[in-house]
């Protein structure tokens, strides 16, 4: 936050210069040059050259809120701007958008998550279903199933808590990773469609924004 000053006369709280942010110099009712940088605070304040306090200044997001002018008062001798901030026209849709920009993330890092981003193939999907399908006493050649071969003692089974060891192993891995991937895909599917329609159905913006910052607090 940028530091802001004002020069305050004393004998009667007009503001003689300011409120702004720090200037080279400013020009005392004497004629003197003030530097603020040369002066500590206190030195400051004896010639009436205040730090601005900044109340309910906050980071806000231009996508659905505008910074508003702020307003300012000299309080108890010193000075004071208060910040506010309204919706923008255009606030409910963007954050429509917002959410969905967020799913998509949530996708998108679960993929790169899941070991061999397996969920992303379609050959090792293919291949793991193969080796599911036969039968227990089968002997599973080398060279076959290449996708599968390049995961073991390389990729980890939290399952198994280690790397998978053989073909099968690999292969149930791919599989219950590829189940996982489409159930989590379904609940951030409906949990996106719910916070949208609750978003649409607020009563005003304000609420709205409560509602769209508790969905990406609450699914990171």
């Amino acid at each position: 936050m940028t530091t802001r000053y004002a020069y305050i006369d004393k004998t009667n709280n007009n503001t003689l210069w300011g409120p702004g942010p720090n200037p080279y110099f400013i020009t005392l009712k004497n004629g003197d040059l003030w530097e603020i940088s040369a002066h500590t605070v206190e030195e400051s304040e004896v010639v009436g050259v205040y730090v601005v306090e900044q109340r309910d200044k906050k980071d806000f997001d231009p996508k659905f809120e505008q910074q508003l002018t702020p307003e300012y008062e000299i309080r108890n001798g010193r000075p004071i701007e208060i910040w506010s901030y309204v919706f923008i026209p255009a606030a409910r849709e963007n954050m429509l958008i917002a959410i969905d920009e967020h799913a998509e993330g949530l996708r998108t890092r679960l993929a790169t998550q899941f070991a061999g981003q397996y969920q992303e193939y379609d050959e090792v999907y293919r291949e793991a279903q193969e080796v599911n399908a036969l039968p227990a006493e089968a002997v599973i050649p080398a060279g076959v199933y290449t996708f599968l071969e390049a995961d073991v003692n390389v990729t980890f089974s939290e399952a198994l808590n280690r790397p998978v060891e053989n073909i099968r192993e690999a292969a149930t891995l791919v599989i219950e990773t590829r189940n996982n991937w489409k159930v989590f895909g379904a609940d951030i599917r409906n949990i996106r469609l719910a916070t949208k329609k609750s978003v649409k159905d607020a009563a005003t913006d304000a609420i709205a924004y409560s509602i769209y910052k508790n969905y990406v607090d609450t699914y990171k």
